[in-house]
């Protein structure tokens, strides 16, 4: 083989083992190296099929495939980053989905060492797979993620949960902040939840964003047992929420949206809590999926706090949040009103970066209302776009869902052991 030491060429042809190379355009190199081949063809035989086998090598169907994907999927993650967009709307990755789908079909040719490659790769997804179908047989299944597990039935609430305690002898101030748009029908509930628990050292805002509906009734048959009320446009939830905490002092906060509830006990529980934990900045519990009408359709069981999972996934249930005022003052005291899907993660992670102590609490201490007009089932497009921000930000790519339950298999793990275990009345909370 004769070729010029030109661009791919050279890459295949090593001068003196499989070919002659000469210079690109020397003329009188060329004829020297044709002149060779010509007077030693043994040699230049032996040179060929060695070169045949490298060019075997290098254009083997496994190797361009594999090599062709990666591509897509570098130039893919490079796209997302430079761009922030959300992955499912980049064309490298609809790209790369036609290329996996055409290589499927050669994967079955491929040597059984490399099937069980593929499948070592996958194990971490199989093993959820396999536990997952493990716990259906007993009636146990995995509940993260999902908002409705079960048909509606009356709420179950521990009788400890209603037990009054004895009075800290300085409780802290506990602030919370409930935004509102158009939420009357749930808001006296919701209301009711935070003030029935009758917490000595309470400071509850309402900060309404103008609302239409019954909203300012049932705020004027509440706002003698309210620290502040106010209603009228506020630039979305995230600003709102930060005008409503401006009106607060205490020591603990949360928020607490307009159609959840706070469950019996809660805010006693959390005071003391962080009464005996001086170095915790951060606290959330396990939550109960309700209805329109406050009946149980599912529960989140949730396993120990992970600052790696959060990374990638938010399973942290806002309404049971609670931090103190010197992590909200370390992290800039405010919300960022750039998310408005995303914005408890985005704090979440803002924790997470300050190197805060974050821990999840061994006790249900919200209810999450699943109805038709909540925000987390309308505005599914916008939260996809956020959620692929955060994750653009904190991990560098946005990843494909596929590779987010790959990294989450342990935590999803975790939670299949403890939601049987309290299924199975094993553990309780």
């Amino acid at each position: 083989m004769v070729a010029a030491d030109l661009g791919g060429t050279s890459e295949l042809v090593r001068n003196g083992e499989t070919g002659c190379l000469f210079p690109a355009g020397d003329a009188a190199a060329a004829g020297r190296a044709l002149a060779w081949s010509l007077d030693h063809p043994a040699d230049a035989e032996a040179q060929a099929a060695g070169g045949a086998q490298i060019v075997r090598d290098e254009f083997d169907r496994r190797r361009v495939v594999d090599q062709t994907l990666r591509f897509y999927e570098d130039a893919a993650e490079a796209d997302a980053r430079r761009s922030g967009r959300a992955s499912g709307r980049i064309f490298h990755y609809g790209l790369r989905g036609a290329l996996r789908g055409r290589a499927q079909g050669a994967i079955r040719n491929r040597t059984v060492a490399f099937k069980i490659a593929r499948r070592l790769a996958h194990a971490p997804s199989m093993a959820l797979q396999l536990a997952a179908q493990a716990t259906r047989r007993i009636g146990v299944a995995p509940r993260i993620g999902r908002l409705e597990h079960h048909a509606a039935k009356p709420l179950d609430i521990p009788k400890s949960y209603r037990v009054a305690p004895a009075t800290l002898d300085r409780p802290p101030v506990i602030s919370i902040v409930t935004p509102s748009l158009d939420q009357g029908r749930f808001l006296a509930r919701t209301l009711a939840s935070v003030l029935d628990q009758r917490y000595p050292a309470l400071e509850y805002v309402v900060q309404d964003g103008g609302s239409s509906d019954e909203t300012l009734d049932v705020l004027a048959a509440h706002a003698n047992r309210l620290h502040h009320v106010e209603s009228g446009p506020d630039g979305g939830q995230a600003s709102g929420l930060n005008l409503g905490f401006a009106h607060t002092r205490g020591d603990i906060m949360a928020w607490l949206n307009a159609d959840d509830v706070l469950l019996p006990g809660s805010l006693d529980y959390v005071a003391r809590y962080y009464a005996a934990s001086p170095d915790v900045d951060v606290v959330y519990g396990h939550r109960i999926l309700i209805d329109p009408d406050d009946r149980e359709i599912g529960r989140w069981i949730l396993p120990k706090h992970d600052a790696e999972m959060l990374r990638w996934a938010d399973f942290v249930p806002q309404e049971t949040l609670f931090w103190r005022r010197r992590a909200w003052d370390k992290v800039g005291a405010q919300l960022d009103p750039s998310f408005r899907f995303a914005l408890d993660w985005d704090l979440l992670l803002r924790f997470t970066r300050a190197d805060l102590r974050i821990v999840r609490l061994p006790r249900f201490l919200g209810g999450f209302r699943v109805h038709p007009d909540q925000k987390t089932a309308a505005w599914s497009d916008l939260g996809a776009a956020e959620m692929d921000r955060l994750r653009l930000r904190e991990l560098g790519f946005v990843p494909q869902p596929h590779e987010v339950h790959r990294r989450l298999w342990r935590y999803y793990l975790r939670h299949l052991r403890l939601h049987a275990s309290f299924r199975l009345g094993l553990a309780r909370f």
